[in-house]
């Protein structure tokens, strides 16, 4: 398949999946920083691996859970060193 260019919209609609999901799950864990790199490390990695068996298994829909799920454990991990609670 070729690539195709992203419309502004589309963009918007990616950035506002991975925000709810966020905000979800603030709601859920709370507003607590990461400790450290290595859990910001861990948590990426966990959601990479997930990711890698939603590509294994076809499937459009896990596919884009995983990827969204990524996004929110690199923001979670930037807002974190943002407000300075990663031990490095």
């Amino acid at each position: 398949m070729p690539r195709v260019e992203l419309s502004e919209d589309i963009i918007e609609d990616a950035f506002e999946k991975v925000i709810l999901k966020f905000q979800e799950k603030l709601k859920e864990k709370g507003k607590m920083s990461l400790c450290s790199t290595h859990e910001c490390l861990g948590l990426i990695n966990e959601e990479h691996n997930e990711l890698i068996e939603a590509v294994r298994s076809n499937s459009p829909e896990e596919f884009e859970e995983e990827m969204t799920d990524v996004g929110v454990c690199v923001i979670l991990s930037l807002a974190s060193k943002y407000a300075g609670g990663l031990d490095w």
